[in-house]
């Protein structure tokens, strides 16, 4: 009898980390674009040209792990926005980061032209 009801327990267990699990893989995306969000708003308001540009580099980093049914209107017009920087370094980023969403973003074309 105990070791059914600890074989009971086991099972119950595996289920609730199972769906723990997938909870948390779902969420990833969700919080991966909070991260870029975040991210956006420390290349808008960063002090220095450094700290901008290294904002921008994480952009593009985390941009490469994006897919293209998270990409939304929005996301491709605030990364443009970032294309008004006066810092080469700021705008070759946000560039990159804006290759990495493919044709999603192709409504950046004729600002970066």
């Amino acid at each position: 009898m105990k070791l059914r009801v600890c074989k009971i327990r086991t099972l119950a267990l595996c289920l609730v980390l199972s769906a723990a699990v997938g909870i948390a893989h779902g969420g990833g995306e969700s919080a991966r674009m909070g991260q870029i969000k975040v991210t956006v708003e420390k290349v808008r308001s960063g002090r220095t040209v450094d700290a901008r540009t290294e904002a921008a580099e994480h952009l593009a980093s985390l941009t490469q792990k994006v897919s293209s049914n998270e990409v939304t209107d929005t996301l491709v017009k605030d990364l443009m926005s970032l294309l008004d920087s006066p810092d080469d370094s700021v705008r070759y980023w946000v560039a990159w980061a804006l290759g990495n969403l493919g044709a999603t973003a192709k409504a950046a074309v004729p600002k970066w032209a």
